[in-house]
């Protein structure tokens, strides 16, 4: 065993690394950065002034604090993922989407907005927010099909960053060419961290879309957050673009320039299909 890359770093030193990671590759990777900045403008400008906060309806508190919850995950997840703690990143990020598939749930209801807030104190509140929250299984209806994408995101983000399975650490070891010798990182390399920071920036992305959905009555100043949307459309677009490229070697074929172009995500719905499936096996 190695941990060539672990010698010598103090924690001070690790954080410094984060920071400097995380300008790099914002730098280097505009697309990316321009799109997360318009997530991070538009969940600001819902937060401080398009959704009403306030402790009444008690449904609507609740739902101002899931946006909330979100939006700080989801700021968490973008950082530690472009900084090369993609495996933090992901699991930050399933908790940004536990939020806002939470606010599904509370929509006008004062009653699921108190099973959410109190379920710690009251056994029988627990028992009711897993029959009626848990994920993915209570989310397979029509009334919640806008979540689909982001239910399987919040799949792959529970494998490859929650759990402890092998794939989260299968980045940050490698075995030393004709040594039995591993040498650990703490940090994972650039080329693994493309598509995490994809995933992370199509979740916000979706979050945002289905915030806006949800609290769609409750939005002030509405014509400014459409426009805003629209800007975050085309800049989502651009990353892709980009992501492509790094991922196809410069070369986009036909194929993916189509699914880009017409915001398809194929892999995403048919992975959501196993899921259902999966899930009405075990009923």
């Amino acid at each position: 065993m190695g941990t060539d890359s672990l010698n010598g770093n103090t924690l001070y030193r690790e954080v410094e690394r984060i920071d400097l990671n995380f300008k790099k590759f914002n730098d280097e990777f505009t697309e990316f950065n321009f799109a997360a900045e318009m997530i991070n403008v538009i969940f600001r400008e819902l937060i401080g002034k398009s959704i009403k906060v306030g402790t009444e309806p008690k449904w609507l508190y609740a739902s101002s604090l899931m946006v909330f919850g979100s939006y700080q995950s989801w700021i968490i997840a973008y950082i530690m993922t472009c900084s090369g703690f993609h495996d933090i990143g992901l699991m930050s990020l399933r908790r940004a989407i536990e939020f806002v598939c939470y606010l599904s749930k509370v929509y006008k209801s004062d009653e699921r907005a108190e099973i959410w807030m109190s379920k710690w104190n009251d056994v029988k509140k627990k028992k009711k927010f897993s029959s009626i929250f848990s994920i993915p299984q209570n989310y397979f209806t029509d009334e919640y099909e806008y979540l689909n994408e982001l239910i399987a995101l919040h799949d792959y983000a529970s494998d490859f960053g929650v759990h402890g399975n092998y794939e989260v650490l299968a980045d940050k070891c490698q075995q030393v060419k004709n040594s039995n010798e591993i040498v650990f990182t703490l940090q994972s390399f650039r080329k693994d961290i493309y598509s995490p920071v994809s995933m992370v920036l199509l979740s916000g992305y979706r979050i945002l879309q289905s915030i806006e959905k949800r609290l769609k009555n409750n939005i002030e100043n509405h014509d400014k957050i459409s426009a805003l949307f629209k800007e975050l459309s085309k800049m989502i677009q651009k990353a892709k673009i980009k992501f492509a490229e790094i991922d196809f070697r410069g070369f986009i074929p036909r194929e993916i320039w189509d699914a880009i172009l017409s915001d398809d995500n194929t892999g995403l719905d048919s992975h959501f299909k196993s899921l259902k499936e999966k899930y009405s096996k075990n009923e």
